[in-house]
């Protein structure tokens, strides 16, 4: 990431990031043995959590008194709506899944209590701190993907190795 703050809370949760980048979920998805429908209740629970995620940083931009960072949480946002919603539309259509359907299923008692999390980090507290709640899932999605970067070539799923390039994508 880059900076002194990034590499030293990086380089002190080296056993979490550890079991992330090493989590079952992960290492199936990109060497390609994960059931699908393992990664169908996924893409359900992660639709609606980039929804709360595009909600959250409508809530910090409106807290900001700066002009220039307010700006570049409303183009995240804009970004994750547009963009990263509109990949999840054809990631949809490629696994039989509609939107109509996942907007009506409950998300899971961890996704639910995760996006609470944020919505009232985002809500009570300062814009910073919610930037901070906020963090983890880009800082996340990005180390996992350079993590099993050279797994994608030989993954013998295409819908688990286009989904996984998107994150590899600047």
């Amino acid at each position: 990431m880059g900076s002194e703050i990034t590499e030293l809370l990086r380089s002190s949760s080296n056993d979490i990031w550890s079991r992330i980048l090493n989590h079952p979920f992960v290492t199936e998805l990109f060497n390609g043995s994960l059931p699908i429908n393992k990664f169908k209740f996924y893409v359900i629970q992660d639709y609606n959590y980039l929804i709360t995620l595009t909600r959250c940083q409508a809530i910090i931009a409106a807290k900001l008194e700066d002009p220039q960072v307010m700006r570049t949480v409303l183009e995240l946002a804009l970004a994750d709506v547009s963009t990263e919603l509109e990949n999840y539309n054809k990631l949809l259509n490629r696994l039989d899944l509609r939107l109509e359907d996942i907007i009506k299923t409950k998300p899971s008692p961890t996704n639910t209590a995760y996006m609470n999390f944020l919505l009232d980090t985002c809500t009570l507290g300062t814009p910073y701190e919610g930037l901070v709640a906020i963090l983890p899932c880009y800082w996340t999605y990005l180390e996992i993907a350079r993590y099993h970067a050279g797994r994608l070539e030989a993954n013998p799923v295409d819908v688990y190795r286009d989904w996984a390039r998107v994150y590899l994508s600047p």
